[in-house]
């Protein structure tokens, strides 16, 4: 079982989970649209040993996804033990490490494949809930991935999660 990203339950909303997550350190790729498969690529080959010191660091989950109008933003949780200054420099530039503070997060729990009409409408249903509670929102909503890509889909668990 891989490392699983730290976080305390702070209450329920009924299918949504409002966590207080740890500071962390992510690397990330930031690409075309339509270039999702390089970006977890890019990242994937950071972690394998394409850093400047050839260094494999272990899998975490999840895997954190999110886009704009014309990108798609990929980003790999660190390992607890490393600081963004103990990890090994990216040999590509388009990994950038960046710490991420503390942070409280709400999140709704879904199967499936990540669509990206499936995450839209679970978007949907996550700021509706938040909404109807009356809970504002930070930023833009995040897909959190927990599953290798050979998965069942059934069996697989995403996430669409939103700072709060």
């Amino acid at each position: 079982m891989v490392e699983q990203a730290k976080y305390t339950l702070l209450r329920t909303l009924g299918e949504v989970e409002v966590r207080a997550y740890t500071a962390c350190v992510m690397a990330k790729t930031e690409l075309p649209l339509d270039d999702r498969n390089l970006a977890f690529r890019q990242v994937a080959s950071y972690i394998f040993g394409g850093n400047k010191e050839k260094k494999q660091i272990a899998m975490t989950a999840p895997v954190v996804m999110s886009h704009k109008i014309k990108t798609f933003t990929m980003a790999f949780i660190m390992p607890e033990e490393y600081s963004k200054q103990s990890l090994p420099a990216p040999i590509s530039a388009a990994v950038k490490l960046e710490s991420v503070p503390a942070r409280t997060i709400a999140a709704l729990r879904f199967s499936g494949f990540t669509s990206e009409q499936k995450t839209d409408e679970q978007i949907a249903r996550l700021l509706a809930i938040l909404a109807a509670e009356k809970i504002r929102v930070k930023g833009a909503p995040f897909v959190l991935g927990y599953n290798a890509p050979w998965t069942l889909p059934f069996l697989r668990r995403n996430e669409v999660a939103v700072e709060i």
